[in-house]
């Protein structure tokens, strides 16, 4: 529905970016029956599938680093 309120197209189901340029893009597609590779010209919606990314854990030492970092809170006065 965002896809052809913006007039743009859309791909589906994305399991592997394999091009990426200003002009195109070029996909893996995950299908019932296997992959498939499309195309499309820039810009384009696209969907992802959870297994296109593998998490990266933190270290302790970074999730204690982490736990001690000051979030700035900006009141709307301030932001003008």
């Amino acid at each position: 529905m965002v896809a052809a309120f913006l007039k743009i197209p859309v791909l589906t189901y994305i399991s592997k970016l394999i091009e990426f340029t200003n002009e195109r893009i070029d996909v893996e597609r995950l299908l019932e029956g296997g992959n498939e590779v499309v195309s499309s010209k820039r810009p384009c919606l696209i969907t992802v599938v959870k297994d296109i990314n593998k998490p990266r854990y933190l270290s302790l030492i970074a999730i204690r680093k982490a736990s001690k970092v000051e979030i700035p809170v900006i009141t709307r006065e301030e932001r003008g």
